[in-house]
């Protein structure tokens, strides 16, 4: 815990994308998180295809914007398209189909403790338009449109940001006790990830990334306890085995070994495990594990592991699938 505790405060005040400052995909502490849902019960008339690159749109046009970055939050963007209507062009050289849809966005909050239940916060509407040699053509060309410089829905964006950034100012609290909440229920992935969610404009910031990483040692520490015992067994396998049959259960070991985060508590035990096995391996084994080992132990690639474990819980996690907005 005390290595994290250290790491936390590297973490607090030097950004992820210290490491790594062309993947647009990496996140940034503290930023205003937006996660893009797609509602039941809105853009009936959009097929499947349809729907996933209007939600592929919005994605890029946040991330590209830097106003606010995608992620789990309990604020959502969705969007909801309805075609007005869809005419045939006949007076050019061939026949052409034009499409008029209204594309409406919202920005709703969930309820604490009410996952069904969420409030809009911010809405915005505009017309698009698109034309193609079918019906269906037209409307993807309507949804092409939909630019990440578009300066409407940037300026919802903005708007929507301002007013995520003023609820934790004045709800901090709450969300704080929301985390905790999940975390008393065992829920480590959805509290890590509210926790994550905070912006660093919000007065409980500090406290919510610190919890963040205490949950994380915690959340580590059962993982870890799993993946030891899987281990064990490996290696009491391996014991009773030889020759080539024993180098690919070896292999399977260090694989094993390599998907245990070296920040965890019980990383420190693989040593021990591996004495049962030291008068079977070669010398170029013993370098392997070696080399695994030093690699792991490198305090900016345990920097690195601590980041990219919390990404990937943060990712990871899901919101409901019957969300209803009380409009």
């Amino acid at each position: 815990m005390k290595t994290l505790r250290f790491l936390f405060f590297l973490i607090l005040f030097i950004p992820f994308r210290t490491y790594g400052q062309e993947n647009k995909n990496e996140l940034t502490p503290g930023k205003v998180k937006i996660f893009v849902y797609l509602m039941d019960n809105t853009n009936k008339e959009l097929s499947g295809n349809q729907i996933d690159k209007v939600r592929s749109r919005l994605i890029n046009l946040v991330n590209e914007s830097g106003i606010a970055e995608i992620g789990y939050s309990n604020f959502l963007l969705y969007p909801n398209v309805l075609i007005n209507d869809i005419k045939l062009d006949e007076n050019g050289l061939s026949k052409l189909y034009v499409a008029s849809c209204d594309l409406n966005l919202y920005v709703a909050r969930i309820q604490p403790g009410e996952s069904g239940a969420a409030g809009i916060y911010s809405s915005y509407s505009k017309q698009i338009r698109g034309v193609g040699a079918t019906k269906e053509a037209a409307i993807q060309n309507a949804i092409n449109s939909i630019k990440s410089n578009d300066e409407g829905i940037i300026n919802f964006i903005k708007e929507a940001k301002n007013k995520i950034v003023q609820y934790f100012t004045e709800h901090c609290n709450d969300v704080l006790k929301e985390a905790e909440r999940l975390n008393d229920l065992q829920d480590y992935t959805g509290a890590i990830s509210l926790f994550f969610s905070i912006p660093d404009g919000a007065s409980c910031y500090s406290k919510a990334y610190e919890r963040s990483i205490g949950v994380y040692d915690h959340y580590l520490t059962i993982e870890c306890n799993k993946q030891m015992m899987e281990l064990k067994s490996l290696i009491t396998l391996a014991s009773n085995k030889s020759d080539n049959s024993f180098d690919d259960l070896y292999n399977d070991i260090l694989e094993k070994i390599e998907k245990i985060n070296p920040v965890a508590s019980c990383y420190g035990d693989i040593n021990a495990l591996l004495q049962s096995l030291d008068n079977k391996l070669s010398a170029k084994q013993k370098q392997d594990y070696e080399l695994l080992i030093v690699k792991q132990k490198n305090e900016n690639e345990l920097q690195r592991e601590l980041i990219k474990g919390m990404e990937n819980v943060y990712r990871n996690q899901t919101l409901p699938n019957n969300i209803i907005v009380n409009h």
